[in-house]
C-alpha cells in the first residue's frame, strides 16, 4: 500500500496524538507503526462526503457584502495533494472549482475563496477523519501489544510492565470520550 500525499498532515498529527513511533513493537514479523499503518486506522474512522453542501459565511468590507469563506461541516480532511477523487470542491452544476481559486484550511474544514464569489452555492467531495476515534483505536491496539508482558522483580528491582497497558487504555478511554464531530446529511425523498 502507499501512503497518499495528503495524508501526510493527518498521519503526523495522529503519531503526536498517541506517541506511535515507527518501531513500537513486532508483531508476527511486521514491526509497527509504519505512516500505512497509521493510514489504515485513520481509513477506518473516515467520513466520506459526497456533493456535501459548503456554508458560505458573509463578511461586511467597504459598506459590501463579500462571499470569500465557506465552512464544511466538519474539520481533519485529507488534503487535495492525494487527487481529485479525494478533494473537491464543485459549483451547482458540478464544475470543479480549480485549487488556484481558493485556499484551505484542511483542519477546520474552511475553503477561502481569493475573488467574492456573489455567494455561490459551492459543494464538496472529499474525506475528513475522526481524529480522536483514530487515536483511541491505536491506543487500545497497543494495549494489546504489551498484553504479552509481565511484572518483574528481582534484586529490590520491579518492572511493573502492567502499568504500560493501563496506560494506554485509559489514554484510549480518553480519546473515546473526546469523539469528535459527526457529521449526516439528510436527505428529504418525498419532495420531487
Amino acid at each position: 500500500m502507499t501512503i497518499r500525499s495528503g495524508m501526510t498532515t493527518l498521519i503526523t498529527r495522529l503519531r503526536g496524538m498517541t506517541n506511535a513511533g515507527t518501531a513500537d513493537a513486532t508483531v508476527a514479523g511486521e514491526t509497527y507503526w509504519s505512516d500505512e499503518h497509521l493510514q489504515d486506522v485513520l481509513d477506518a474512522h473516515r467520513i466520506d462526503h459526497n456533493r456535501t453542501p459548503l456554508s458560505p459565511e458573509p463578511e461586511w468590507a467597504d459598506g459590501s457584502l463579500l462571499y470569500h469563506d465557506y465552512y464544511a461541516p466538519a474539520g481533519n480532511f485529507e488534503e487535495a495533494a492525494s487527487g481529485t477523487q479525494y478533494w473537491r470542491v464543485e459549483d451547482g452544476e458540478g464544475y470543479v472549482a480549480g485549487t488556484a481559486t481558493y485556499s484551505v484550511d484542511y483542519a477546520r474544514g474552511v475553503v477561502r475563496f481569493a475573488a467574492d464569489t456573489n455567494g455561490t452555492a459551492y459543494y464538496l467531495r472529499g474525506r475528513s477523519y475522526n481524529l480522536n476515534g483514530a487515536a483511541a483505536a491505536v491506543w487500545e491496539r497497543k494495549a494489546g501489544f504489551y498484553a504479552a508482558m509481565y511484572d518483574v522483580s528481582t534484586d529490590n528491582h520491579r518492572l511493573n510492565r502492567s502499568q504500560l497497558i493501563k496506560h494506554c487504555l485509559a489514554m484510549a478511554a480518553e480519546y473515546e470520550a473526546r469523539g469528535g464531530i459527526h457529521s449526516s446529511r439528510v436527505v428529504r425523498t418525498d419532495l420531487t
